[in-house]
């Protein structure tokens, strides 16, 4: 139910019925504890998203990818990547290892993308059509349109990408 209302974009009503179910000595998983972080995140509330995350270690419960990941893209989306980047550095340290996913959120939108890029490639993890989208817009939109052309041609040449952007 907590995950459904998230998802809806009613994280106040799931948070609720989190805090109902927590009073009655309902024990949340880590499942969800990360539809919480996500609903939060996807309507902006970050600080209600970290305020989660802080729940989740009083709770004795370890924050996974997915928690991570939300954290990172919600952080991205409301123009707060450093905190972002505090974040991936976090979940590295704590053993966490990010997947596609975390690796696209940063790739799209800190100025850094090609480095997160290159640590994709090392970890042997291929890259669909949507990190390389991510990765030239994040170019194209820091003014860097050299970069993010050159990237492109990279990608089409070696047939990473067949009818990119299509």
């Amino acid at each position: 139910m907590i995950k459904a209302l998230c998802k809806a974009r009613r994280a106040t009503e799931a948070d609720s019925l989190f805090n109902e179910m927590v009073s009655k000595g309902l024990k949340p998983s880590v499942a969800t504890y990360n539809s919480m972080v996500d609903g939060w995140c996807k309507e902006g509330e970050i600080d209600l998203a970290m305020s989660c995350v802080a729940r989740m270690y009083e709770d004795e419960k370890d924050p996974d990818v997915v928690t991570y990941t939300s954290l990172i893209h919600g952080l991205c989306a409301s123009g707060r990547p450093g905190e972002a980047v505090s974040r991936w550095n976090e979940m590295k340290g704590r053993g966490c290892c990010p997947n596609e996913i975390t690796f696209m959120a940063l790739i799209g939108w800190t100025s850094e993308a090609l480095v997160y890029f290159r640590e994709m490639e090392e970890k042997e993890m291929e890259p669909d059509s949507g990190v390389y989208v991510s990765l030239v817009s994040s170019f194209w939109l820091s003014g860097n349109i050299s970069e993010g052309f050159g990237i492109f041609r990279e990608t089409v040449c070696k047939g990473k990408v067949s009818g990119f952007g299509r």
